[in-house]
């Protein structure tokens, strides 16, 4: 049975839960700047402390770690750490152009930690998900008090970084990922879904579930 069909029969069986935050976990962990860096990016001009997506190429044990303890508290679905990797975010560490390499690394964790743990138990097989964050950019705020129309992104700007997703962010079809299993975590929604003219990225809300904030496993885990 291929993960589309496992994953909607699931649904159709029960409740699904899904992880919680990533950074929250890895704040825990105060990681020093040469942690963020390691052998890859030790020579980088800029501070890459609280880049955690970079953590997947520099840290992955830490990341597996994450995955597993959520798991380990009951969830079904993990997200992959890729929730602020995209051009806009990441140029501000100079790693735009590593954004392919970053999730690439991102999904094969993820993958690895789900199929190690539904191994262990066929009866509870264990997803993983895609995690889109909105950015640092806004479509809905000002970034200049004295003109509200001010914004720094255009809505297709916005709308080219969300769909990133298709071939860079995920490459679900080299890693063997099916799409559907993809879950997309939107914080800002409005942003993604309209601008002036009310225009959807349906290319991007096609066959994906929306995920609220509220259905996490944060306190579990933290418990835990």
């Amino acid at each position: 049975m291929s993960n589309e069909s496992l994953f909607k029969k699931c649904l159709k069986e029960k409740i699904l839960f899904i992880d919680g935050a990533m950074g929250t976990l890895l704040q825990k962990y105060n990681l020093s700047e040469n942690d963020y860096r390691g052998t890859l990016f030790k020579n980088s001009t800029i501070n890459l402390k609280g880049n955690f997506e970079v953590l997947s190429l520099t840290q992955p044990q830490i990341i597996e770690d994450i995955h597993r303890a959520y798991l380990d508290a009951g969830a079904d679905i993990i997200e992959c750490n890729t929730f602020n990797s995209n051009s806009i975010v990441q140029s501000n560490y100079h790693l735009e152009n590593s954004i392919k390499e970053l999730n690439k690394a991102s999904v094969k964790i993820a993958r690895k930690i789900a199929d190690e743990y539904t191994k262990k138990t066929p009866n509870k097989p264990r997803f993983i998900a895609g995690s889109i964050g909105p950015t640092t950019k806004s479509l809905t705020i000002s970034s200049d008090i004295m003109n509200p129309e001010k914004r720094d992104i255009t809505f297709d700007e916005l709308n080219k970084i969300a769909t990133e997703n298709q071939y860079t962010r995920y490459p679900v079809y080299s890693e063997g990922i099916d799409h559907i299993v993809g879950l997309i975590h939107v914080k800002d929604l409005y942003s993604l879904t309209v601008n002036k003219e009310e225009k959807p990225i349906k290319s991007l809300l096609r066959d994906i579930l929306l995920v609220p904030e509220t259905i996490t496993m944060d306190n579990l885990v933290l418990e835990f």
